[in-house]
């Protein structure tokens, strides 16, 4: 599973339109990032192995005085059903951000 940390708190997908505004108003402060865990288990011998992946969204402060939420919404991204509210690979997410310290494939939950 994924979630999205962001100042020392979890952030799941948001409940609301206004709560993924207030998210993405955070966002423009201290850059949120995605943290990725997978457990796999052999079942003949009960032998498991864990991971985790974790990647940095830094975003432009722009991301704060524009209307990327309501601009989402227009085009009936599912904003409500991504972790942190947000999805990198959406070309006006991606207008707002400066860098990734990790993998965009990581951001999305493809931990490799």
């Amino acid at each position: 599973d994924q979630v999205v940390t962001h100042d020392g708190c979890t952030l799941e997908k948001p409940e609301s339109i206004d709560e993924a505004k207030e998210f993405v108003q955070r966002y423009a402060k201290l850059a949120p990032q995605t943290v990725g865990a997978c457990v796999l288990t052999h079942i003949p011998s009960g032998v498991q192995v864990t991971g985790f992946d974790t990647a940095q969204i830094n975003f432009q402060a722009s991301v704060a005085d524009c209307n990327l939420i309501d601009r989402l919404i227009e085009e009936n991204a599912p904003i409500l059903s991504c972790a942190g509210g947000l999805m990198v690979e959406h070309p006006f997410v991606k207008e707002h951000i400066y860098g990734i310290d990790g993998t965009e494939d990581s951001v999305m939950g493809l931990s490799k």
